[in-house]
């Protein structure tokens, strides 16, 4: 609890204590896991994060957010994987669009870009206005 507060403030190191100490009495927390590594992230310890992330797929492999935040933090590494993790969340839930919208931003990092256009339509359909704008920017 003291962890997600921490985290509304963004107090990250704080959260990371808290998570951390709530890991060691009971490692089959995937909230503890996943919520430690947004922390992570948010203090740009990629590595990290993708560390927990893994850890709380590990635990309900079904988290299409776990899956679509690991690939949040592969692609700040320019890690090709996030390809693989935001496909993996839409395949859990085919109605994400924010996974449809990283999807595409990897693809287009990949040099992909007509893929990514597919992916940002798809993401503007569902409603991400975000996805819109790179369709104007980007897709011809």
């Amino acid at each position: 609890k003291d962890g997600n507060a921490k985290n509304i403030l963004s107090d990250y190191s704080g959260a990371i204590q808290d998570f951390t100490k709530a890991i060691e009495n009971d490692s089959t927390l995937f909230d503890a896991f996943y919520q430690r590594g947004f922390s992570k992230c948010s203090l740009k310890d990629y590595k990290g994060a993708i560390q927990d992330y893994t850890k709380a797929i590990k635990i309900n492999p079904n988290s299409s957010d776990a899956y679509n935040d690991r690939g949040g933090a592969k692609l700040k590494i320019l890690d090709i994987g996030a390809i693989q993790d935001f496909t993996k969340a839409i395949e859990i839930n085919p109605n994400d669009a924010f996974a449809y919208t990283n999807r595409g931003n990897a693809k287009y990092n990949s040099y992909d870009d007509k893929g990514a256009c597919v992916d940002w339509k798809k993401a503007s359909e569902l409603g991400n206005n975000l996805a819109l704008e790179y369709i104007k920017k980007y897709c011809k």
